[in-house]
């Protein structure tokens, strides 16, 4: 019986730790924004709430997503930002209250893809299923590479 159950636990091991290969690489605010000085990426704002129950499953399916995770670390500088969070984000950065307040976030969960030029170049509320948050993706890229 003790040779089954740690086989079983080792192939519960691999696949957890197999199955996180592809969630999203969320940078800090201020490291998305040095690295979006050396790329073209548009960086990904994904704000939230801890008491947001939409937040969380848009997180936990739609972000979790192998094909979305992979596009986004692909193509996207991502940051998630928690709206309740009063606190600045670091020295003579803004919180992520008042990040909220200057992109006009109404509701989460909110998204907003901003290009190099820090000129919003698509917003998205609420929660979105797989494919129609794909479909989302496909528009941004098409425009990022347009300009």
């Amino acid at each position: 019986m003790g040779k089954k159950l740690a086989v079983l636990l080792f192939f519960l091991l691999v696949s957890v730790s197999c199955s996180n290969v592809n969630r999203i690489r969320w940078r800090s605010f201020s490291n998305a924004l040095l690295e979006q000085e050396e790329s073209e990426k548009p960086i990904m704002f994904f704000f939230y709430s801890t008491s947001c129950m939409y937040c969380k499953l848009m997180e936990k399916s739609t972000l979790n997503n192998n094909g979305i995770a992979a596009t986004i670390n692909k193509n996207f500088i991502p940051v998630k930002l928690n709206i309740d969070n009063k606190l600045p984000i670091g020295k003579d950065l803004p919180s992520p209250a008042q990040l909220a307040a200057t992109f006009k976030v109404r509701g989460v969960p909110a998204i907003f893809f901003v290009n190099k030029e820090h000129r919003v170049i698509k917003n998205i509320s609420g929660f979105q299923p797989v494919f129609l948050f794909q479909k989302h993706l496909n528009e941004v890229l098409s425009v990022s590479k347009e300009n």
